[in-house]
């Protein structure tokens, strides 16, 4: 994970170095997260969140650009598990799980202007994710060395949106890749986002 962090710093570092011969589009982006948590051998039931931050927007052409930014999100969901009850039977337990997390999106984007105030455009790239904090039936999930959960997640991501005047509307997904699980259950976390943003530099 810290080679993950230190390819994040380097590709961030040679995204500011466009500000010598591109544009740089700056804006607050915001929007509704639907994310989907998979826990191994259990259902989830997801809990709806939502993502706020700055957008950076760098326009190598009239076509292509690498958008970045940071944003607060919230993630997180209602984990159902069937437990032994030691009589022979089993009952069901309901854990509640809200997540608060530090997104650091690298897409590269292609848009199609269709008129002087109009784009559509499609995106893709990579996320890193850092776990800021979260509950667990109350409970701090990366409380100690033996937390819950692994703080660190990334992934893919993939997106299309279109451009009007100062105002992007956009839906994309974040496919996770890691393993977040810091016990014997796999736990993997996706999220679809619908969001707008108002350009303002």
């Amino acid at each position: 994970m810290k080679n993950s962090f230190k390819l994040l710093f380097v590709l961030i570092i040679y995204l500011f170095s466009f500000q010598s011969y591109s544009q740089v589009i700056a804006g607050i982006k915001g929007g509704v997260n639907f994310p989907y948590l998979e826990v191994e051998d259990h259902s989830v039931q997801s809990i709806m969140g939502y993502h706020i931050g700055i957008q950076f927007e760098f326009m190598l052409s009239n076509v292509f650009s690498v958008e970045s930014g940071m944003y607060w999100s919230t993630k997180g969901g209602e984990v159902e598990s069937s437990n032994y009850d030691g009589y022979g039977g089993y009952y069901t337990n309901y854990d509640e799980l809200k997540l608060n997390y530090i997104d650091w999106p690298i897409t590269i984007k292609v848009g199609l202007p269709i008129g002087d105030n109009f784009k559509i455009y499609a995106a893709a790239g990579g996320f890193l994710n850092w776990g800021i904090s979260g509950k667990i039936n109350g409970e701090d999930v990366w409380k100690g060395d033996m937390g819950y959960l692994e703080k660190y997640d990334y992934g893919a991501t993939f997106g299309a949106g279109i451009e009007i005047h100062a105002i992007q509307l956009s839906a994309s997904y974040d496919l996770g890749l890691a393993d977040i699980g810091h016990s014997e259950y796999s736990i993997n976390q996706s999220v679809l986002k619908a969001s707008v943003a108002y350009l303002f530099w």
